[in-house]
């Protein structure tokens, strides 16, 4: 803990935290994007992948930090994620696409990231000598068996995968809103599947939506700017080729 008085606080100055996508997704901070199923969220967590792979900026708009990115999938196989793959490279044509530094590791079936960590998997030791700034975690519930709605089990299962990852990499999970009740509408909060401690352990939280024909990105937690930092809305566009999501025309 550190203790500052009100009049400190006017003129400190205090060390820049390190930025994975600036202003709002820190380096080796735990992230996550959510929405309703088959919305997208797959697709653009490629699109983020690419970005920082690339080292280009996010939506156009957000600078990243270039670095190897390791995107592990588990509610994808194989072939469609090679697939994706093919139709990636068709439509942006990759320069030297076997140096790009963006690795797809896929489960042939349910696994759990604490059992697989206790038995000391090898895929767990290449994914730490990839030496990742990003891990995409597709999705969340199909990496851990513990129950949703045990309050404990977000800070359990966000440490698993420090573990597995170690401390530098960033790390973004990809999660399901729950289906709409009179419960849930209108509380981003319990729009969760399970407890609303998902976001609170968070360092960001990004919420995909869709309004009428469109879809758009908005922010359910911001821990490291001020709303003011970032557009409010971002409406997207999916590329039909790529499979991509674009920033689209400013939301007003």
């Amino acid at each position: 803990m550190q203790c500052n008085s009100f009049g400190e606080l006017l003129t400190a100055k205090f060390e820049e935290e390190m930025m994975l996508i600036k202003p709002f997704m820190p380096s080796g901070g735990h992230c996550l994007l959510h929405g309703k199923r088959g919305l997208g969220k797959t697709q653009l967590a490629t699109t983020l992948a690419l970005d920082v792979a690339l080292g280009l900026p996010f939506l156009g708009d957000y600078a990243t930090t270039q670095g190897t990115v390791v995107y592990i999938q588990a509610d994808m196989t194989a072939q469609l994620q090679q697939d994706r793959v093919i139709k990636l490279q068709n439509t942006l044509a990759i320069p030297q696409p076997d140096k790009l530094p963006l690795f797809f590791y896929t489960a042939s079936g349910r696994f759990d990231v604490h059992q697989d960590f206790d038995a000391g998997e090898d895929w767990i030791e290449e994914v730490r000598n990839c030496m990742p700034v990003l891990v995409i975690i597709d999705t969340l519930r199909k990496s851990h068996s513990l129950d949703e709605n045990v309050s404990n089990t977000p800070v359990e299962v966000y440490a698993a995968w420090r573990e597995v990852c170690g401390p530098k990499p960033t790390i973004l999970y990809i999660h399901h809103d729950r289906k709409d009740n009179e419960w849930s509408v209108g509380n981003k909060d319990e729009a969760f599947r399970g407890s609303g401690a998902w976001i609170d352990e968070a360092d960001l939280g990004m919420h995909l939506c869709k309004s009428g024909g469109g879809l758009y990105l908005e922010w359910s937690k911001l821990r490291t700017c001020g709303e003011h930092q970032v557009a409010k809305a971002i409406n997207l566009r999916m590329d039909p080729d790529s499979l991509l999501l674009l920033a689209d025309d400013p939301v007003e």
